[in-house]
């Protein structure tokens, strides 16, 4: 907040200068003169609207039809400034001329800029719907190895959140809040026109600039799967020249950033002591030390880039070799990726040819090791020569409930995979007249994935039970889309210009896989890779599970751009969509959208003011399920086998209803702002408020049996409101030839995210969903806890559970008797804190010297609290007989006596709920630009040492405080905000890497 005043308190300087200036001009000379003059650009030719303003004052004018203008004023030290929509604004000093001739360039900072949009660009000035664009200069920096991190933080209302450090775990995505609860909940990315693309075959190094289109009237063109907002990411492409190789490469140091605080040995030993309770076995055991490692990572990126004026390219390879924290994890990758455009036929002819492949080996080791790791005993051994510990291979173990030796789960078992991905797209773009441009495109997306996973038979954890435990998974995909387009760009009238779009689309996807598991091994020396010696298969007690399953979508669609003047914007477009997972009755779906915009600043004689454009839309995009055929009666294998001709055979039965209504969910979205640029380009940004409305909410409900086969079915009921605002600001504040500085501020607060319904009526029968409590704490003694209270009319992400009032001198614990009747009982809990966060910012800042640069980001969230469940199952001093505890089990305390509190397991209150907000420094890189001799073979060297989540500034107790927007062991996005108990754990990095170009 000291930051925002101060920058308010600059701003407010800067006026009032330039007011005091222009006064000061005023009375400095009493006489007047007229300038007249012409302005051009050397793109456009002459200027009409250019505003040239006395500086400091209202008095100007604006440039005709053939940029002229005339103006008189004050005297010699009068300053012109020039300003235009799209062009960097000049100031001039009068002096003794009376003719100035001036020319604009285009403004490459503000609203001139090229953004990518659905299906095309447009000038930054033209947009009337809410995109934001973050350009390669100002991607985060350090140690990234997924392109979206590369904007975490730098989007305004976009969320990307991943709790701990896993090596091999994505990052959960969310643009505007929670909008689905059965359907897709993140964007869809489009990586090179390529609709769907995935994320795991871009490498970082390779990517241009992602732009993020936020509301429904830019997601609309893409109809079925724009409800969660779209992320478009365009790749580095080739130009003309001679050829240039570069090389990124860096080495990365990762540790763990915190540990979860539980009791040392002697602070256990004290605590046994205490309460009589436990087994002390002598050790002095640091059991996160046994389980963590100091993290090794580098990354390689060799590119080249070169052409003629026909033919040009970009090739890159890319190797990258990460280890984790935890022993016995990490991967390694290996991708590549090349674009060629060949023109032809006079350059009518465009064909641009995108190949990217990927293989991907992971060691993906098992995090529920940090699990037992904070649980087990820190007076007990790694490992023992006793005889007894044989059976476990030598390894320490007590034969308890949920409790098992964290460094026996991680050496003795393994789990392995390897991921083969690849992308072929080809365009060809002819342009069949001036401004009638046709093209045609087609791309190709497969991969697989193998999974190997054994479970040894010494490891009480895993194998022992099954004498050791094998299973083998293959999954595989593959998809194929087709479009054509025809487009045309031109004036209508002389004040007007349009461009029209049409379009048609196929899309097809396959997917299949297999998977078996099997134990009883008669050796050790066999694994995943010799299933067949499994004698489980031999004795009918292997598994072997197979499936294949396919749909598509079909769509037509258009859009309409109108530019008046550079003044009126207006946009309208509509897809028109089929798709074969939905019932025959609703297959085809339409999402409309329109906006307008008009830039304001061509009507004020402001100075300070280079562009304002306020902008309206509102748009219709819809979303789908992630399984195809929910909308027909299944048949699949029952428990129970039935006996026929001699002998039992299996049995199938329905799995699922039909449901011929079944449809798209249906979002409609309301966004209204200003996109604005002052100070001649200093100041420049966005703010927009939101309103949306999901309805027809796809959710699989319980239905009633008879009427219906199954008592599940997928349906179209619902309803969730959200709404927000966004910032989006950048200023340069500094810019001086051998020092600069500018920072920017992304923050969105979330106004409303609430579940309106979820009832209805299906098949005759009323379906109230009403309050519904979810998930469950878990065991040891909380299985029937639940978590997670989600109420028609209330917002979405309330944690629910009971009050604690104290211990009482007798050790007992005191929940408050909430409805007063003299009894605590279910009755009694509450809602007592949100999963959700109510307001994100990022705050990037950045600094040149000569030939240094610092870039610091810091990133922060707010309004969102965490159910600690490591505390809520085990921060009671009485587990300290079975488990090691949190160090704070010693605060449950009376706080008069002393007495510990005496129960004997844990119980969920708010008191284990915890305010979670925090800020973070996200990432800080200095860097070192040499001066290169025009005889050297290289044109630049940069040298640079970068951290990533240096520190955090949070009140959380647990080890991350970042939101947990979905489940991590029930997958819903219905019950956000529970710190389960096998968080991988926070990890920090630093990192020293070399950028070379010759």
């Amino acid at each position: 907040m000291g930051t925002m005043r101060n920058s308010a308190s600059f701003l407010r300087g800067s006026l009032l200068t330039l007011l005091l200036f222009g006064f000061a001009v005023g009375i400095a000379s009493a006489q007047e003169r007229t300038v007249k003059g012409k302005v051009t650009s050397e793109e456009e030719g002459p200027l009409p609207g250019v505003n040239v303003v006395v500086q400091g004052t209202l008095q100007g004018t604006v440039t005709d039809a053939d940029g002229n203008y005339s103006l008189t004023v004050p005297g010699p030290e009068t300053v012109l400034v020039y300003s235009y929509v799209s062009y960097t604004s000049q100031s001039v000093t009068v002096g003794d001329q009376s003719t100035i001739d001036v020319v604009l360039a285009p403004s490459a900072t503000a609203l001139g800029e090229i953004v990518v949009i659905g299906y095309g660009t447009q000038k930054r000035n033209e947009v009337t719907s809410a995109v934001s664009t973050v350009r390669a200069e100002d991607f985060n920096k350090g140690s990234v190895n997924s392109p979206v991190q590369l904007i975490q933080g730098k989007v305004a209302g976009l969320a990307i959140s991943k709790a701990g450090g896993n090596p091999n775990e994505g990052y959960e995505i969310r643009l505007r809040g929670l909008n689905t609860i059965g359907a897709n909940t993140a964007p869809l990315v489009v990586i090179d026109g390529v609709i769907g693309g995935d994320l795991g075959n871009v490498d970082p190094n390779d990517v241009e600039n992602i732009s993020v289109l936020k509301d429904g009237s830019g997601a609309a063109i893409y109809g079925s799967r724009g409800s969660s907002g779209v992320i478009l990411i365009t790749t580095k492409k080739g130009r003309a020249g001679v050829a240039t190789i570069e090389y990124n490469g860096y080495v990365t140091t990762e540790m763990v950033a915190k540990n979860p605080d539980v009791m040392s040995a002697s602070q256990w030993r004290a605590l046994s002591d205490q309460t009589g309770l436990g087994t002390d076995f002598g050790g002095e055991t640091d059991w996160f030390d046994e389980i963590e490692q100091t993290a090794i990572s580098h990354v390689h990126n060799i590119s080249m880039t070169g052409g003629t004026e026909k033919t040009f390219y970009r090739a890159s390879i890319n190797y990258r070799d990460a280890d984790g924290v935890m022993i016995n994890s990490g991967n390694n990758q290996l991708n590549g990726r090349l674009n060629l455009t060949q023109k032809a036929f006079n350059d009518k002819l465009t064909i641009d040819l995108n190949i990217g492949a990927t293989e991907r080996n992971a060691e993906y080791g098992f995090p529920t090791a940090f699990r037992y790791a904070t649980l087990y005993n820190p007076t007990a051994p790694v490992r023992s020569d006793d005889p007894l510990y044989d059976q476990y291979d030598g390894y320490f173990q007590q034969v308890l409930f949920d409790y098992y030796n964290p460094v026996s789960i991680l050496e003795l078992n393994k789990s392995d995979g390897k991921d083969r991905l690849t992308n072929v797209s080809i365009k060809g773009t002819y342009e069949i007249v001036s401004g009638l441009k046709f093209d045609a495109f087609y791309a190709r997306q497969m991969s697989s994935g193998l999974r190997g996973e054994y479970l040894d038979k010494n490891d009480y954890w895993g194998g022992m039970n099954r004498n050791g435990l094998a299973s083998r998974t293959h999954n595989s995909s593959n998809s194929q889309l087709f479009e054509t387009t025809l487009r045309w760009n031109g004036k209508v009238v002389s004040d007007l210009d349009m461009t029209v779009l049409g379009g048609y689309s196929y899309q097809d996807f396959s997917y299949e896989g297999f998977y078996a598991q099997g134990g009883d091994f008669l050796t050790d020396i066999f694994d995943y890779n010799n299933l067949s010696a499994a004698l489980d298969f031999k004795n009918g007690l292997g598994t072997i599970t197979s499936y294949k399953n396919s749909n598509k979508l079909i769509a037509f669609f258009g859009r309409m751009n109108l530019n008046y003047k550079e003044t009126v914007f207006l946009m309208a477009s509509a897809r028109y969509e089929g798709s074969s997972r939905f019932g025959a009755d609703n297959k085809w779906g339409l999402f409309p959208a329109v906006s307008a915009g008009v830039e304001l600043a061509k009507f004020l004689n402001v100075s300070a003011i280079d562009n304002l454009k306020f902008r309206i839309n509102y748009g219709v995009t819809g979303n789908q399920p992630g399984s195809s055929y929910l909308s027909l009666l299944r048949l699949g294998p029952q428990s129970n086998n039935f006996f026929y001709n001699g002998e039992f055979l299996p049995s199938y039965g329905p799995v699922s209803n039909a449901n011929p209504d079944l449809k798209w969910e249906r979002q409609g979205e309301f966004d209204a702002g200003f996109d604005f640029t002052f100070f001649q380009s200093k100041l420049f940004g966005s703010i927009d408020f939101f309103t949306r409305t999901t309805t027809d909410l796809l959710f699989e409900y319980e239905v009633p049996v008879p009427p219906n086969l199954f008592s599940q079915a997928w349906l179209n009921l619902g309803e969730i409101k959200s709404s927000g605002i966004e910032l989006t600001l950048n200023y340069n504040a500094i810019q001086k030839s051998d020092f600069t500085y500018s920072f920017s501020l992304s923050p969105s607060y979330n106004l409303e995210n609430k579940l309106v319904s979820l009832s209805g009526e299906y098949n005759g029968a009323e379906l109230k969903y009403g309050t519904q409590d979810l998930a469950n704490m878990g065991s040891p003694g909380q299985n029937q806890v639940p978590l997670v209270r989600v109420e028609e009319g209330a917002p979405l992400g309330q944690i629910y559970c009971h009050r604690f009032v104290e211990i009482d001198e007798g050790g007992n614990l005191i929940l408050r008797d909430s409805d007063e009747n003299g009894t605590v009982d279910q009755a009694d809990r509450r809602v007592v804190g949100n999963g959700l966060p109510k307001f994100l910012i990022g705050f990037g800042n950045d600094f040149t010297y000569k030939n240094w640069d610092l870039n610091i980001f810091f990133r922060g969230v707010f309004g969102h609290d965490l159910a600690n469940s490591f505390r809520a199952l085990y921060e009671v001093p009485n587990m300290i007989g079975s488990y090691n505890v949190p160090a704070t089990a010693t605060d449950l305390k009376n706080s008069t006596t002393g007495t510990l509190m005496n129960t004997s397991q844990g119980n969920f209150s708010d008191y284990h709920v915890e305010n979670a907000s925090f800020v973070s420094l996200d990432n800080a890189s200095l860097g070192y630009n040499f001066n290169i001799p025009s005889n050297w073979k290289f044109t630049r060297i940069r040298l640079y040492l970068a951290g990533n989540n240096l520190f955090y500034i949070t009140k959380y107790k647990g080890v991350d405080p970042n939101p947990r927007y979905r489940d991590s062991e029930t997958g819903s996005a219905l019950v956000p905000g529970i710190d389960r108990r096998d968080t991988y754990f926070r990890t920090r990095s630093v990192t020293f890497g070399a950028n070379i170009v010759f």
